[in-house]
């Protein structure tokens, strides 16, 4: 494949980017021009441009990491994992460009030379061999993110933030080929959305405080969900062992695959639907 040359030259910036290139300029600002986390970036991206943190991703404005999810113009350099240094767009950036395929480790894919990029690999142009089944990716199932997220905003539930910065690093974790990171941070946002519907029904049906032992206890938490006749016995069932699924492969490295990755994402938001709407529905009684 000949190389392909481009210049970091932005056009018109999308919302996301002028939304990204404002939270790291003010964080350079307040903090200097030192690393930063996705959630920081993403959270204060949020704030600036009135999105969704889950559509905030640093590595997709990367100008040492290339994925099939990067936009244009490269505005940070990568650190290490989920730390992100802001240069800006038409930095006169020098170096290596990384792209890490689905089962495979990093690998360099191009060179930045005093801001004008080689590529020798474009990921966006590459396409599965027969041994490598196409998984539907982070992009294909945006519909499945957004229909989260409106529930979400509509029941009002404490910590949304929170819970959307959990799925926005899950997400910027498959992007990158990070499986058990990925399932790791889908547990935190079941966990979060069970928790908060809890706390919601008990404040809202009830009128009482659930207290803080069992907000913090996530076997406590479902039972309150059963006992208030939000699940029946076999979905808590069922939601107990996807919460094994997902503590079991994203507390250990290397174990996880794509596609259970891919399935873990379907299960937490489908999950986390299911329950939202069962609250609603006591709400609407």
């Amino acid at each position: 494949m000949a190389p392909a040359r481009r210049q970091s030259i932005p056009g018109e910036l999308s919302k996301a980017a002028e939304a990204l290139k404002a939270a790291g300029e003010q964080l350079n600002a307040e903090l200097g021009n030192r690393a930063h986390s996705t959630g920081a970036i993403s959270q204060l991206a949020a704030t600036i441009g009135n999105l969704a943190p889950t559509g905030l991703y640093p590595s997709d404005y990367c100008y040492n990491r290339i994925n099939k999810g990067s936009r244009w113009p490269p505005m940070f350099e990568q650190i290490e994992q989920g730390l992100y240094r802001y240069l800006g767009p038409q930095h006169p950036f020098t170096g290596p460009v990384y792209w890490r395929q689905a089962g495979t480790r990093d690998r360099p894919v191009g060179q930045w030379e005093n801001g004008q990029l080689t590529l020798r690999i474009d990921p966006h142009l590459v396409v599965p061999g027969p041994d490598e089944p196409a998984v539907a990716g982070v992009e294909e199932n945006q519909w499945e993110t957004e229909a989260f997220e409106s529930l979400l905003h509509s029941l009002a539930l404490e910590n949304s933030n929170r819970t959307l910065t959990f799925l926005a690093r899950a997400i910027e974790h498959h992007r990158e080929g990070n499986w058990d990171d990925a399932i790791g941070n889908l547990r935190k946002v079941l966990e979060c959305v069970l928790r908060e519907v809890a706390a919601a029904h008990s404040l809202r049906c009830r009128g009482t405080e659930l207290g803080n032992a069992r907000y913090r206890d996530s076997q406590d938490v479902r039972t309150y969900l059963q006992d208030e006749d939000l699940l029946a016995r076999q979905e808590t069932r069922a939601l107990a062992a996807v919460y094994g699924l997902l503590s079991e492969y994203g507390a250990h490295a290397n174990e996880a695959s794509e596609d259970l990755a891919q399935l873990s994402r379907s299960l937490t938001l489908a999950l986390s639907d299911f329950v939202m709407g069962r609250f609603q529905r006591a709400l609407d009684e």
